[in-house]
């Protein structure tokens, strides 16, 4: 709590700044808490930080907040920088920022009810014209999931210049109150003490420089906590190891053993609501960026969790690719969708949904869900809920930024006006709910897909003792090797058992089912998947 007379001198001091400037003119008083930021003049950039002031104004609920109120949240030191990685080609900039002591030390406070912490975000929408989709997407996903960030609407002002409608919000963070995990230390570097707690994320190398490992299917892990720069060598080595050993379960015959096989290695229940999550808003990015898992010590549960969820103003039809505007459809089949994308889905997840047990969890959880939790009923009332205050707020916010009615990347919807488009939102999500009712039984075979080949080489052809294939197929199941000669006579035969998103190989010594060598000539192979011929071609051995 600030001190009375605290309050009353910067109140009166940020009052005083602000109102001698006449663009400020466009905020006296919101529903909304207001954020005054005052750098001093300086510009904040990416990086490094700079350190400015800030003061929050929030009287409570249902009271108005004027622009020359007492900051009676908080009132205080920042450290301040622009973040976000394609967010930060738009002229709305997103801000990390840490609230200090005036001698630069983290100083860790409660803002606007949430639990004491230094690190904050303010979330600019700029695509999202709707203002609410990561606001909405977190309190949804609080209903269910064991953390999401919290977040409050509010409006922002910067050294006099209003900025527009923002989500003041958390920063993923190991903390008891955001990411519940263990703290490591520069020494735990053995025994228990080295299992945990870590975050780890999927996603573009902005932020950190990328410093990570790749993992067993090629997909690229980043260190978020501890940091690159602060886990030691024997932390990087058991996160990577453990990461690791739960991918080659999981890619091994034995993956369904429900105690040898992957369940051994992760909390199945937060990848139920990860997917969920994903699913419900249709996250073009989901699964493949943004995407946060964390490891607890062994000695407090030591599985691999989901999450938290991260970054969804491209969901909820708000991406004009990669079928991103249609309600059906599953995110987790975007590498069909998009194969060209240079982030792909990881191969975890039609591995998982393989396994029918698995898949049935998921179907029951969804259902179990939509019985309350999410309704249709309670998600039309958290969307009200931060709706109710926004036709003053979205006013400016549009009178600052004038997009409406105008295409910004990537929108699928273009409203004229504000009310336009948060009925685009709210039909589109009660569509999506809708047919995820009617095609939840569903996710496990249309993930799968038809049986395809993603990767296929034959080498060398000719060949003399012996000929190698290579191969990668879409789903898991018993394949037919068959070589004909030319005359249609089978003088080949091996049988493959190919697993869904792992390369295959395949050694043919070049012998006849009855063991004698083939001869040298022409022949013809095939791959064949009940009665289907998925793959065919000539080969020659001299």
């Amino acid at each position: 709590m600030i001190h009375r007379y605290t309050v009353i001198f910067l109140g009166f001091i940020s009052g005083f700044f602000y109102k001698t400037h006449a663009q400020i003119d466009l905020l006296e008083s919101s529903p909304l808490p207001i954020i005054l930021i005052n750098t001093g003049g300086q510009a904040i950039v990416d990086a490094p930080r700079i350190v400015a002031n800030m003061y929050v104004i929030h009287n409570g609920p249902n009271q108005l907040n004027h622009i020359e109120d007492f900051p009676n949240e908080y009132a205080g030191k920042i450290s301040i920088e622009i973040r976000g990685s394609s967010s930060q080609s738009f002229p709305k900039k997103s801000y990390g920022l840490e609230t200090q002591t005036d001698s630069g030390e983290n100083r860790n406070v409660s803002i606007l009810g949430m639990p004491r912490e230094n690190d904050w975000i303010l979330h600019g929408p700029f695509s999202d014209k709707s203002l609410i989709r990561n606001a909405l997407t977190f309190r949804i996903a609080n209903r269910f999931t064991t953390y999401a960030p919290r977040t409050e609407l509010c409006e922002l002002v910067i050294d006099s210049i209003y900025q527009g409608v923002y989500v003041f919000m958390e920063k993923i963070k190991r903390d008891d109150d955001r990411v519940d995990i263990g703290r490591l230390d520069l020494d735990d570097n053995q025994g228990d003490s080295v299992t945990g707690g870590y975050i780890v994320k999927l996603d573009k190398s902005t932020g950190n420089g990328g410093d990570g490992w790749s993992g067993y299917f090629d997909d690229y892990f980043q260190y978020e906590y501890p940091d690159a720069d602060e886990i030691t060598l024997a932390q990087r080595n058991y996160i990577r190891n453990y990461i690791t050993r739960f991918e080659e379960v999981l890619a091994g015959r034995n993956f369904l053993d429900p105690d040898s096989g992957y369940r051994r290695f992760i909390d199945v229940n937060s990848f139920l609501d990860f997917i969920i999550m994903n699913e419900l808003g249709r996250n073009v990015d989901g699964y493949r960026l943004s995407t946060f898992l964390h490891k607890e010590r062994d000695s407090r549960g030591g599985k691999i969790r989901m999450g938290p969820i991260w970054d969804f103003n491209l969901a909820f039809g708000n991406a004009n690719y990669c079928t991103g505007p249609e309600t059906a459809g599953w995110v987790l089949n975007f590498n069909t969708y998009c194969p060209q994308d240079g982030w792909t889905i990881n191969r975890w997840w039609d591995r998982l949904l393989s396994d029918k047990w698995f898949t049935d969890q998921l179907i029951q959880r969804w259902k179990d869900l939509r019985e309350k939790t999410l309704s249709n009923d309670s998600l039309l009332w958290e969307f009200d809920r931060l709706t109710e205050n926004l036709d003053g707020p979205q006013t400016r916010n549009f009178q600052k930024w004038r997009i409406l009615g105008e295409y910004v990347w990537p929108n699928a919807f273009i409203g004229s006006t504000h009310t336009e488009e948060l009925e685009y939102l709210r039909f589109w999500l009660l569509d999506r709910v809708a047919w995820m009712d009617a095609n939840i039984h569903t996710i496990s075979s249309e993930v799968k897909g038809p049986y395809s080949f993603q990767k296929f080489e034959v080498y060398p052809n000719p060949f003399q003792d012996e000929m190698t294939i290579n191969f990668l197929l879409s789903r898991e199941g018993e394949i037919e090797f068959m070589v004909r000669n030319l005359q249609g006579q089978i003088v080949g035969y091996e049988v493959l058992i190919a697993q869904p998103g792992f390369e295959s190989r395949l050694v043919w010594k070049g012998k006849r089912p009855d063991g004698k060598p083939l001869a040298a000539g022409i022949y013809i192979y095939s791959f064949v998947r009940n009665g289907e011929v998925l793959a065919t071609g000539k080969i020659s051995r001299y």
